[in-house]
């Protein structure tokens, strides 16, 4: 096939014969509704049914024109209509209007235009509904915004700056547009006008490109945020071909760039369901910058529903990458560098709908539905943080398979109820689940936690209950390296059980008060057995309690010790059937 025929640029079907003799120039090409002609300046489309070698002859020095000028500006498709015109009504082999508009498509057909904005001053007028042209670039040869568009002279549609073009020489209420053909692809942000060059604000390219699809596509590049994008579709999309580890700048992938001209708005305020997946996101310092806010805007339909998921995404240097309101939030196999934290949990209570029909969407039933898994976390301070309004009362809170290296906390703030499964915290130098609200039930199983090690000074405690406790498990794995306590329990505790953990390097020298297990409050049917294993530094014991406070159906059995002197102090008031072996 000829190197200037792209089957790309023709809607119907059609076929071009083999390579022609070189003294047969004018052979006929037919497809279904579209003829074809081999002429000496190329081979050109032409609307005429019969004589089309007459009809090529006459506009021949139109064609040639409009053939030297396909690779450059459009817009001398215009004169070479008016040329075409001229030359075929002289000729008589065809009016000279479609003289005009065979070369008119000569100038655009089996060659293409520069730019968007050559696109929008095509001549346009003599085009027929489906003919296709092909755009070398958004702004400029091969940036990566150009392709396929076909001409639809019925259409009304907006202009949306990327896959609908309007015409220069239409106005908004005038038929006839230019539509990006997308052969079942999705869009990019390149075709709607981003340059990711590293200076040129991105935002607005992403914004109508989030305007006009739900599903965006995202290429490996890096795209400036110097302003907000705020996506509003019922349903948003975002994915590149990324998720590598965070802080790379070089690996291929996407690369979401927060600029300073942001001020205090998050890179994109996320109003709607959305997944992002497979996207890196870059930020200016550990304090400054929120990459994504999740809140939908108050009075929307299913406002308590949030519904994020962001999945293989990474995150490097901001101060809160997820800051996140209400409930359904899913962060899966992410990974989170030099932040400040990871997640912000907030619950909207001024803007809760009250809708007595769905008494499970208010509270204490309404926040729920969290989820943060196998996600990878490097010098972060936490990773996960609900302090705000009604932190009490979230509930189903799911922490799985998490690793964090060489930072602080997992959790802190408040939780009904959750579990927290196979985490690694490695060298944390604050307490790594802190839970700062009354828990109802809450289970954790299987985690490791060390403190300390060549990062810094160790936690006073690797698990802390700062306020009541109305259930719990801590079930597996080890606990490794605090000053004062391996868990404690602030506050009162009804019922609960520790089984098969390893309790090693807790408590520091010449102080007594120390404990793997610390209760400071009441103690009622709480199991300490079935595979504990205790090795407390110094002077600091096992099990502890404090004098005035009453334990009752206290069981303390099948677990062994190592370098302790006491298993279980008698700081407590017996309150009755307990059972305290060694």
């Amino acid at each position: 096939m000829p190197g200037d025929v792209s089957p790309l640029l023709v809607q119907d079907t059609w076929s071009l014969p083999e390579e022609p003799a070189a003294e047969d120039s004018a052979l006929l090409c037919v497809g279904r509704n579209r003829k074809f002609a081999r002429t000496p300046f190329g081979i050109i489309e032409t609307l005429a049914r019969a004589a089309v070698v007459a009809s090529v002859t006459a506009a021949g020095v139109s064609a040639q024109a409009a053939a030297g000028s396909a690779h450059a500006a459009a817009a001398s498709a215009a004169t070479a209509a008016t040329a075409g015109a001229t030359a075929g009504a002289s000729a008589g082999a065809m009016t000279g209007a479609a003289a005009g508009a065979a070369a008119a498509e000569a100038a655009v057909v089996f060659g293409n235009v520069a730019t968007i904005a050559a696109l929008r001053s095509v001549q346009q007028a003599a085009l027929p509904d489906g003919f296709g042209v092909m755009v070398r670039g958004y702004h400029a040869d091969h940036d990566g915004g150009g392709g396929p568009y076909v001409w639809k002279p019925a259409s009304t549609a907006a202009d949306n700056g990327g896959t609908v073009i309007r015409p220069d020489a239409l106005t908004s209420l005038q038929a006839g547009r230019w539509v990006r053909s997308m052969y079942g692809l999705n869009p990019t942000p390149q075709m709607f006008g981003a340059k990711c060059n590293g200076t040129s604000d991105d935002a607005p390219a992403i914004q109508a490109a989030s305007n006009a699809s739900k599903v965006l596509w995202f290429p490996d590049a890096s795209y400036l945020f110097k302003s907000q994008v705020v996506l509003t579709n019922s349903v948003s999309h975002w994915e590149g071909l990324g998720g590598h580890y965070p802080g790379s700048t070089t690996a291929p992938g996407p690369r979401l760039v927060y600029h300073a001209d942001l001020g205090s708005a998050p890179m994109i305020d996320c109003q709607t369901n959305a997944v992002f997946a497979k996207l890196g996101f870059r930020g200016p310092s550990r304090s400054v910058g929120t990459a994504v806010r999740c809140k939908r805007v108050p009075g929307d339909a299913s406002y308590e529903d949030t519904d994020v998921a962001f999945v293989d995404c990474n995150w490097t240097q901001f101060s809160v990458p997820i800051e996140h309101w209400m409930r359904g939030l899913h962060v899966n196999r992410c990974g989170f560098g030099i932040c400040n934290n990871a997640v912000r949990l907030n619950w909207d209570d001024a803007n809760v709908i009250d809708d007595p029909d769905n008494p499970f969407d208010m509270l204490p039933f309404g926040w729920r539905a969290i989820r943060f898994e196998l996600n990878r976390l490097h010098l972060v301070t936490t990773a996960i943080v609900n302090v705000g309004n009604n932190a009490q009362y979230l509930r189903g809170l799911s922490v799985i398979g998490n690793k964090q290296d060489a930072g602080d906390r997992l959790f802190i703030g408040g939780l009904m109820s959750g579990l927290f499964a196979n985490n690694t915290c490695d060298q944390t130098n604050a307490i790594a689940i802190e839970f700062t609200t009354h828990v109802e039930d809450v289970s954790l199983a299987d985690n490791e936690l060390t403190g300390g090690g060549g990062q810094g000074t160790e936690p006073e405690s690797l698990i802390a209950f700062r306020e009541t406790v109305g259930c719990f498990s801590l079930t597996g794995g080890k606990l490794v390296g605090a000053t004062k306590y391996g868990v404690s329990f602030s506050k009162d505790v009804a019922g609960g059980s520790i089984s098969g953990v390893k309790f090693l390097e807790i408590g520091t020298p010449d102080d007594s008060t120390q404990a793997c297990v610390r209760f400071f409050g009441d103690v009622q049917d709480v199991a300490i057995g079935g595979g504990n294993h205790f090795r407390p530094r110094y002077l600091a014991h096992a099990i502890r309690g404090t004098t005035s406070k009453s334990w009752a159906g206290v069981v303390v059995q099948g677990n062994t010790r190592d370098r302790t002197k006491t298993w279980v102090t008698n700081s407590y008031t017996d309150g009755g059937n307990n059972s305290i072996q060694a």
